[in-house]
């Protein structure tokens, strides 16, 4: 499946994302009109709509969630939103233009909200064609209701999936009927497209396929966005791996990525991470930076480090996944975590070239052991360089059991199949939203 599959089930949003672009300039344009013209105002108006689209891209904003019932968008994030709008307009708009922010607060204020409002208006126009139900016919697969339930219970949050399972070979049916039957469902799930020509016309197998067949992994690809792994042949897996050869090129931009922004990073943030060492160290004069070995590339053992977020010693026997409401985290460590002020000494792992800024997040050799045994083609995920953020960091809460470890692969595997820039991309800005809103730093409260 092409790597764009993401960005075609996006088009909604791509729809809000463009119409408030043209708002929010056209916006910007009526209240510029009473300033001092100035030849590259449209510029500027061109930059800071872009800015404001975009930051509201990140925290979620334009996004559609079934499992939520209010369309409107949460306070904290249009807060957020207008805060950084401020910030870059006073470092563009307004210092540039030599004009006083406090000149045009009130109708900057107003272009705000009103981009708010009528986006939360267009949502809910655009809601009902969003979210729709899909009802799919899973045919000869050896596999139980209880497993159907839990692939689908992450599915996207813009459509509701349904399954049902039927094997054609312990039922006898006219060739119309079971054509009929078929082809009331939304698509078939099928290991082989040929077990339904011995069954049906050449021009009703057309006419099925105009809707989609596909097998359970192809089909968990391009409608969740994860692939379990247990769902995967032989075939799909040696796919996996030629394709990640062949990715030289954009192996070496990746490189080349790597290396400015986290350089970049590391300048920008250095004074924060000087600032949390002391602030960690007069906490209790334990040690600031807490150092792990993780299984990398190639099943390489390399060492990370982060900012310390648990109390001196929170190990002393073998190693334990973090829980919901950790007692061994420190009130600073709670801080660091939720915004991943933690992980920036990572970006050290990653101009060494052990890490990527985007990749499967690395796991404990100790960890692991068991992993592997109860995961099948967990070892995939070693074809790649591992990451300081994922897919499955952006998609999945943070892990802490052998149930979230398999799910958390499904989505890394997605990432191999679909390995390209856009989706890096797509990961970087998701990986923003996270920051921003401080969300999926907390193990799932498991009962």
């Amino acid at each position: 499946m092409k790597s764009l599959t993401w960005l075609n089930t996006r088009k909604y949003n791509i729809i809000i994302i463009l119409f408030d672009f043209l708002l929010i300039s056209y916006l910007f344009t009526l209240i510029s009109i009473n300033l001092e013209f100035n030849k590259n105002i449209y510029i500027l108006i061109l930059f800071n709509s872009i800015t404001w689209s975009l930051t509201n891209y990140i925290l979620g904003n334009y996004s559609f969630d079934r499992r939520v019932a209010s369309i409107l968008i949460p306070i904290k994030h249009i807060a957020i939103a207008i805060t950084i709008a401020f910030l870059i307009l006073y470092c563009t708009y307004f210092v540039y233009m030599n004009i006083n922010i406090s000149y045009i607060f009130s109708d900057l204020l107003k272009v705000f909200t009103t981009s708010i409002f009528i986006v939360s208006i267009l949502k809910k126009v655009l809601r009902k064609y969003i979210i729709r139900d899909e009802n799919w016919l899973c045919i000869n697969y050896d596999i139980s209701k209880d497993s159907i339930s839990k692939i689908i219970e992450l599915s996207p949050a813009n459509i509701n999936f349904k399954i049902e399972l039927i094997n054609l070979n312990d039922i006898n049916l006219s060739r119309n009927y079971l054509f009929n039957y078929i082809n009331s469902f939304s698509g078939i799930i099928i290991k082989d497209v040929n077990e339904l020509n011995n069954l049906l016309t050449d021009f009703q197998v057309k006419m099925i396929k105009e809707k989609g067949i596909f097998s359970f992994s192809e089909w968990c690809n391009n409608n969740l966005q994860r692939i379990p792994t247990f769902l995967m042949n032989e075939k799909e897996i040696k796919e996996i791996k030629k394709s990640l050869k062949n990715k030289k090129y954009f192996l070496l931009f990746k490189r080349i990525f790597d290396i400015f922004f986290s350089s970049l990073l590391l300048i920008l943030t250095f004074p924060i991470i000087i600032f949390f060492a002391v602030v960690i160290y007069l906490q209790d004069r334990g040690s600031i930076f807490y150092k792990q070995i993780r299984s990398g590339y190639k099943n390489k053992e390399i060492s990370i480090y982060k900012l310390r977020s648990m109390i001196n010693n929170a190990e002393t026997g073998k190693p334990i996944w973090a829980t919901h409401k950790d007692e061994r985290i420190t009130p600073v460590g709670s801080f660091l975590r939720m915004t991943r002020i933690d992980e920036l000494p990572q970006l050290l792992t990653v101009l060494k070239g052990e890490m990527s800024l985007i990749g499967p997040r690395p796991e404990r050799p100790e960890i692991e052991k068991s992993l592997k045994k109860r995961i099948i083609h967990y070892d995939l995920k070693y074809y790649v360089k591992p990451g300081l953020s994922g897919w499955a960091q952006v998609n999945y809460p943070y892990g802490a059991s052998l149930e979230d470890s398999n799910n958390k692969l499904s989505y890394d595997v997605y990432y191999l199949k679909n390995y390209s820039l856009l989706l890096d991309l797509l990961i970087f800005l998701k990986t923003l939203r996270l920051v921003f809103t401080a969300k999926g730093s907390e193990p799932i409260n498991k009962k």
